[in-house]
C-alpha cells in the first residue's frame, strides 16, 4: 500500500489547480490519483472520498454537467467517506444539474436528500434556501405539483415564525401545486388561509408588493368551495373490488370528482386501492389526479402511510414519484419513516432514505425512528439509519439515551455498540475547569 503522504500530495496539488482555476489541470490529477488509489489495496476510503469530491468539482467547474451528475449517481466499487459539507455540497448540485436535465422525479430525489440533509445542522436559513430550490426547480420543471412538502414547510415555517414574505411564497406553490393536482388537501389549506391571506392585503408587509398579495387572493377566491356529488362512489368500490379498471377508468372519466370521493371514514377509491396492493389501480387513480396528500379519519393516515403500513414498496415508489409528503404524521405523530420502522418494513425504510427524509423527527411519544429501532431491537435498521446519519447522541424527551433503549430490550449487540459510542462521546467532549 502506497503511504498517505502521497494522496495528500496529490490532493494539495489538486487544491492548488483549483485555486488558480487550472480546472482542467485538475481534472487530470484527480483521475491520476483515484487510478493510483486502487491500484493500493485496500483502498483508503477517506482519500477516495476527498478524491470523488474533487473530480465532481472539477466537472462543474468545467461545465461538465452531465459528467458530474452522472459521477454523482454512479456505484463506487470501494467503499469511500464524505463529511457532511462536502455530500451536503454535491446533492444540492445534483439537484440542480438533474433539473437541467429536465428529470423531475430524480430532481425530487435529490432535492429532498439535500433539504433533509439541512436538518443535520442548526442552520435554519439553509433548510428555507433548500426548500425554496426545490419549489424554484418543479417551477422550471412545470412540475409544481411535486413541491407539496416544500412549500408546506415555507408556508408553515413563514407563519410560526411572523415571516410573511416566507408563508406567501409557500401560499403560491401550493397554489401553483393546485392549478396540476387538483388537490382537495391544497385547496383546503389554501381557503383556511384566505382570512389571514385578507389581512395582509388591508396592511401589506413593507417588503411585498400588494399586487402580488392581491392575485393570491382572487386565486383563492376562484378554489371551489362546494364539492359535487356523482352518485357513482359505490359503483366504483365494486369496480375496483372486482379489479374491473377498464370499466373503471371510464366512469371516472365520466364523473372525473369521482376520484376524491370518499366512504364515512374518509378514504378514497385511493386507499382502497392501496390496501388490496392493486398496483395498477394505484397507478391509474394517481393519474385520474386522485388527491395523495389527503388524510382518511380514523388513524390520520395519508395514501403513503398506508403503503408503509401494508409495506407495499412499489406503491409507495409510486406515491413518492407523484409528490406525496414522507414527512406527513398521522394521529400518532409517526412520520413514513417511523411507521416504516416500527411495522419492521426494512425495504420500505431503505426506499425512504433513498428519497430523502428527516431522520430525527420524534412522535408524540418523543421517540425518533432509531429509538423505536432500538427499542426494538431491530440490529439491522439500527446500523442503516446511523449509516445515513440518524443522531445518535439523541435523547427521548424523557430522558433516555440510546444504551439505555438498548438495555429495555436486552439485546446484547446494540448495548454493546452504545456502550462503546458513549465512551467515544465521552473522550471528545471538553471537561470542565
Amino acid at each position: 500500500m502506497e503511504p498517505n503522504s502521497i494522496f495528500e500530495t496529490y490532493l494539495k496539488q489538486i487544491a492548488a489547480r483549483l485555486t488558480a482555476k487550472e480546472f482542467a489541470n485538475a481534472l487530470d490529477l484527480c483521475r491520476e490519483m483515484k487510478a493510483r488509489l486502487y491500484a493500493s489495496a485496500p483502498v483508503n476510503p477517506v482519500m477516495l472520498g476527498w478524491q470523488r469530491y474533487y473530480h465532481f468539482l472539477c466537472l462543474v467547474k468545467l461545465d461538465k454537467d452531465d459528467e458530474a451528475l452522472d459521477l454523482f449517481l454512479e456505484k463506487e466499487p470501494q467503499p469511500y467517506i464524505l463529511d457532511h459539507t462536502q455530500s451536503s455540497f454535491m446533492t444540492s448540485v445534483s439537484a440542480e444539474l438533474a433539473c437541467a436535465r429536465k428529470d423531475a422525479v430524480l430532481t425530487m430525489k435529490l432535492s429532498r436528500l439535500a433539504w433533509a440533509m439541512s436538518f443535520h445542522t442548526q442552520d435554519l436559513i439553509l433548510r428555507i434556501q433548500k426548500a425554496q430550490n426545490a419549489c424554484i426547480y418543479f417551477e422550471r420543471l412545470e412540475m409544481n405539483r411535486l413541491n407539496f412538502g416544500f412549500a408546506r414547510f415555507l408556508t408553515g415555517f413563514g407563519r410560526s415564525n411572523e415571516v410573511p414574505v416566507l408563508y406567501l411564497q409557500g401560499l403560491e406553490c401550493l397554489a401553483a401545486n393546485y392549478r396540476q393536482s387538483a388537490s382537495l388537501t391544497i385547496a383546503a389549506i389554501l381557503l383556511n388561509s384566505a382570512p389571514h391571506v385578507a389581512e395582509m392585503l388591508e396592511n401589506p408587509p413593507d417588503e411585498i408588493d400588494k399586487s402580488r398579495i392581491s392575485e393570491l387572493v382572487e386565486r383563492i377566491n376562484r378554489l371551489p368551495r362546494v364539492i359535487s356529488v356523482s352518485g357513482e362512489f359505490e359503483n366504483a368500490l365494486k369496480l375496483l373490488e372486482d379489479n374491473s379498471l377498464s370499466e373503471l377508468n371510464d366512469l371516472i372519466k365520466k364523473h372525473p370528482l369521482l376520484v376524491n370521493e370518499n366512504t364515512d371514514d374518509g378514504e378514497t377509491l385511493l386507499f382502497k386501492a392501496i390496501e388490496q396492493s392493486n398496483l395498477s389501480a394505484v397507478q391509474m387513480l394517481v393519474e385520474a389526479d386522485s388527491d395523495v396528500h389527503r388524510c382518511e379519519n380514523n388513524k390520520g393516515y395519508s395514501p403513503l402511510l398506508t403503503a408503509v403500513e401494508i409495506g407495499n414498496t412499489e406503491i409507495v415508489k409510486v406515491l413518492l414519484d407523484i409528490g406525496a409528503d414522507p414527512e406527513a404524521k398521522d394521529n400518532n405523530g409517526e412520520s413514513s419513516l417511523i411507521k416504516a420502522v416500527i411495522d419492521e418494513r426494512f425495504d420500505v425504510v431503505s426506499l425512504l432514505l433513498e428519497y430523502g427524509v428527516i431522520l430525527n423527527r420524534r412522535d408524540d411519544r418523543g421517540y425518533t425512528s432509531l429509538m423505536h429501532a432500538t427499542a426494538m431491537g431491530d440490529v439491522k435498521t439500527v446500523k442503516v439509519l446511523i449509516s445515513a446519519g440518524a443522531d445518535a447522541a439523541l435523547k427521548s424527551t424523557a430522558g433516555e439515551t440510546l444504551l439505555d433503549i438498548a438495555q429495555k430490550s436486552e439485546n446484547e449487540e446494540l448495548i454493546t455498540m452504545y456502550t462503546q459510542f458513549l465512551k467515544v462521546i465521552d473522550q471528545i467532549t471538553p471537561k470542565s475547569e
